[in-house]
């Protein structure tokens, strides 16, 4: 699962390559992930975020 979440981050926000250098990459792919886990809902997800749907499914 981790491997589809990781190619997904890469295809939809770019990070199969990088002129940027280390430290704005770094923060590209931080700020993908946050948008990635925390604005964007998925249908695999019942249309929440994955931060949503996992804290719903701890209730």
């Amino acid at each position: 699962m981790a491997e589809r979440v990781n190619g997904i981050i890469k295809m939809e926000f770019n990070l199969y390559e990088s002129a940027l250098g280390f430290n704005q990459t770094k923060i590209k792919v931080i700020n993908s992930i946050k948008s990635y886990n925390e604005l964007r809902p998925y249908t695999s997800c019942d249309y929440l975020t994955p931060n949503a749907a996992h804290l719903q499914s701890e209730n």
